[in-house]
Order: C-alpha cells, then structure tokens, then sequence
C-alpha cells in the first residue's frame, strides 16, 4: 500500500519539481528585473483575490473526494459536482468584483492603477482554476495521478516562457498577470480534454443532500484554510507596503517549493484512508500513517536544515540583490514547512475517518490564533496601539508559531482513532543527523567567505545531504531497504510505463 501511495506521490513531487524551478525562473527574473516593489504588487494581487476562492469550494471538493473513494456512482457524483462548482465559482466571481468595487471605493484603495489591473487580472484567473478544480478532484479522488498532474505541468510549461518573454522585453506586471490567465486556460483545457469519457449524470436531491452532509463541517476548513494561506500578505499589504509585501512573497515562494510537497502525501493518503475506514481496517491506517510519515521525516528535515544555515546564499541565489530582509522570513517560513508537512497525515486521518468536527475545531483555534498572532506581529500601530512591527518576519513567525500548535494537536486527537503510530525516537535521529549536516556546511560558508557563497551553494546543498545521509547511516536509521524503496520509487522506465498506461485508461 505504501509503495503504491509513494510511487503517486513521487509524480506529484515531480510536478513540484517542474514548477518549482520553473517557478524559481520567473521568480528570480521578476526580482531582478522589476524589483521587490512589482514582486509585491503580483503577490498583493494574488492574495488578495486569493481569500475569497474558498467561495468556490466551501468544502465540496473534499466532498467529492470522499464521495467518490467511498465508491458512490461516478456519473452521478460529476453531475451533482460539476454543477455545484460552477455555481459557487459564479458566486466567488460576483463576491469578488463588489469587494474590489468596495475597496476601490471607499477604504484607501490600490496604490496605482496598475496595482488594481492586476486584480481585475487574477480574478479571472481564479475563475478559470476554479473550474480545473472538476477534473482534478476528480482524478485525485480517483488516485489518478498521470491525469491530475500532467494540466499542472502544461500550465507551468506554458506560462513561465510567457513571464520571461514578456519581463525581459520590458513590459511589466500587468503583463505577468496576463501570463497567469493563458496558463490557467491551458490547465482547464488539458484537464477537460482527459475528463473526456465521464458522464455527467443530473444530479437529484439525494446525491446534493449526501454533498452537502459532508461539505458542510469541511467548508469551515477550507474557509479558514484559504484565509490562512492569503491573509498574511493582505495584512501586510494594508500595513506597510507593497515593498514589504514583495520581501516576504518572495521568501514564500521560495519555501512554497517545500510546501506544497507535502500534498503529494496528503492527496494520496485522504481517499485511501477513507477507503480502509469504510473498510474497517484500522490497523492498515495505522501502519500506513506510521510509514508515511517517517519518509516525510526523513526527507523534509535536512532541506529545513540546509535551508535555514544557507538562507542568505539562496535569497541571493534566486532573488539577487535587495532583498536581504527576506533572509530572516525564509528561515520561520522554513520552520512553518517542517511543521506543516510532518502534520499531513494526522490532518488526513481526522477527515478521512470521518472525525471532520474534530478538524474543524483544531483549524479554527489554530487560525485564530494566527490572525491573533499577525495582529500582534506585523502593525507598527493599529487603533492607537503601539505593537512589535515586524512586517514580513512577524508574518513568517506567527505563521510558524501557530502550525506549532497544530502539530501538538492533531497529535493529541488523531491518536485514540488509530493507536500508536510514530515512535519520537525515529524523529530524533532525523533531526539530529539533519542539524549535524547543516553545522558542518554552515562552517565551511563561513570559512569560504561571502565571495564565494553563492558559487558554493549547490555543491553545498549536494554535500549537506550526503552528509545527512551518512550520519543516518551511522545512527542506524538509513538501511539498505530505504535504499531499494527511493531507487525503485524514481525509476525512469516503472514511473513512464505507470504514466502511460493512465492516460490510456479510460
């Protein structure tokens, strides 16, 4: 079961690796090429936009997701979706042009008009993404993974030459933005076109009512989900500038790499714990989780490690000059990524057993706490109030600090549901072996001055990882079997062979 989740999994990371160096292409010229100022505006517009696209899932696709790895009638599951996701996508768009209106109108506004195209921009970007949501829910609830990754890769594949194309010949960001919608319309074409083959029944009230029964507790944590992910940047937007807003996207970003990762995990482990708990098969949850999230372990504390010691190298190695004051914000949203991704499976087992009260109850004391901690964190001043005025880094902390006490939580909660599962000492011997590699590499940047750091930075990362590796060795905890599990995993020929037999699939 694990092989089959890891070898999904890998398609998604692979994804990830796509559009993460893709993404550090566009990132790193829009930087250079029109500064922390324009990077701000394009973050500001995103998150901006990006707090109400949870109009468009207010916990449906979850719904989807579990409706369809319960088994339940497909046909009758992509018309009950198809049209509840239109609706609500019809719905985020009208919310959004009032709020823009409202905004525009009567608070201090956008501060330029190119400020307020972008937004305008990314709107119907959102509502273009917003319906490529149909077609892969539909695959990831169906765990398939060719089909629901491939769009994601067109769209990188397609937008990035865009951005660079359109940055190096001197047009600016309203241009960029441009470049977000043409990638989002090939994402929604491709993914319709491997859609082809599925009917889409007329949905009745019995399959709504089932939607509805379970969307219901779960749009609380995709309302708060969203609001999590965008409110930082928004909230620094308001109070500072955009300057401050593009030093923290583009730390973001960078780590976003890590991040968005650990899906690949949580996708895959959502509808398969689903499908063993409807089984009854508690101890094959168990087992499951246990494993997953020793490789998570495994894999994500050195890249924290590394990342936290090299900051400033890799801030200047993607970002360039100018951008110092994102090195401090890189190392908590780090941090925020180890926590984030070693949460995942314990997230998917209170929603795929079921136990979505309990979720939403953690996501709403974690938000609130966050949003608490932002307001603390990243005013100067607000209501007569003199506070810490931290900017950026105040958002990165109280990002981190607050999925800290996720971590501790699902922990506590998950725990009765299936028995024990992850021995602490497994962890330890990670996290040591990590830290031990990173010391030994920060020394060496040091002894080779900062002349020679960014030069240094890959043979570095290559190095600290080896290093990692040896001192897993040594403390027991890398065997031979991990070895034959990674090699197998990433084989060119099983993973092609894999992908191609999918999309032939019908």
């Amino acid at each position: 079961m694990i092989f089959i989740i890891a070898r999904k999994s890998i398609l998604i990371v692979l994804n990830n690796v796509v559009g993460g160096v893709l993404g550090f292409i566009t990132l790193s010229i829009i930087a250079r090429h029109l500064g922390a100022d324009d990077l701000g505006v394009l973050g500001f517009g995103l998150s901006f936009l990006g707090m109400f696209t949870f109009i468009s899932n207010l916990g449906f696709d979850s719904a989807h997701n579990k409706r369809v790895s319960e088994g339940m009638d497909i046909d009758r599951c992509m018309g009950a979706y198809a049209s509840i996701k239109l609706a609500l996508t019809l719905v985020m768009a009208l919310v959004s042009l009032i709020t823009i209106q409202i905004y525009a109108r009567f608070f201090d506004g956008f501060s330029t008009n190119e400020s307020e195209t972008v937004v305008y921009i990314f709107l119907l970007y959102y509502v273009l993404w917003a319906c490529s949501w149909i077609p892969i829910t539909t695959f990831n609830s169906e765990r398939k993974q060719a089909k629901a990754q491939l769009p994601s890769i067109i769209e990188f594949l397609v937008r990035t030459p865009l951005i660079v194309g359109f940055v190096l010949s001197g047009y600016g960001i309203v241009w960029v933005a441009w470049s977000y919608v043409i990638g989002a319309l090939a994402l929604f074409l491709v993914g319709m076109v491997f859609l082809r083959g599925y009917t889409f029944r007329r949905p009745d009230r019995e399959i709504l009512s089932s939607y509805a029964v379970f969307a219901f507790p779960m749009s609380v944590i995709a309302v708060i989900s969203v609001l999590y992910l965008y409110m930082d940047k928004v909230m620094i937007g308001l109070f500072w500038d955009t300057e401050e807003v593009g030093f923290y996207y583009g730390a973001q970003r960078i780590i976003m790499f890590i991040y968005t990762s650990a899906a690949a995990v949580a996708i895959l482990l959502f509808p398969t714990i689903s499908s063993l708990h409807a089984k009854g098969e508690l101890s094959e949850i168990n087992k499951l989780v246990s494993r997953a999230e020793r490789y998570l372990s495994m894999l994500i504390f050195p890249i924290v490690a590394l990342t936290i010691a090299l900051n400033g190298a890799i801030i200047d190695f993607v970002l360039g000059g100018g951008f110092d004051e994102s090195g401090m914000i890189l190392v908590f949203l780090a941090l925020f990524a180890l926590m984030t991704i070693l949460n995942k499976p314990y997230s998917q087992i209170l929603t795929g057993t079921g136990k979505t009260r309990l979720a939403v109850r953690i996501s709403i004391v974690v938000f609130v706490a966050n949003f608490l901690l932002n307001c603390l964190f990243i005013p100067e001043k607000a209501a007569g109030i003199t506070l810490l005025g931290m900017g950026g880094v105040g958002a990165a902390a109280a990002t981190f600090l607050s999925d800290t006490g996720r971590f501790v939580l699902l922990r506590k909660e998950a725990r009765p549901i299936i028995g024990k599962t992850f021995e602490p000492q497994i962890m330890m011997k990670h996290f040591l072996a990590s830290v031990g590699a990173a010391v030994v590499i920060f020394g060496i940047s040091m002894f080779a001055g900062d002349e020679y750091r960014l030069l240094l930075l890959i043979p570095e990362l290559i190095a600290g990882l080896c290093l990692y590796l040896c001192f897993l060795y040594l403390l027991r905890e890398f065997r031979r079997e991990d070895i034959d599990f990674f090699m197998d995993l990433i084989h060119p020929g099983k993973m092609g062979g894999y992908i191609i037999s999918e999309i032939k699939e019908k």
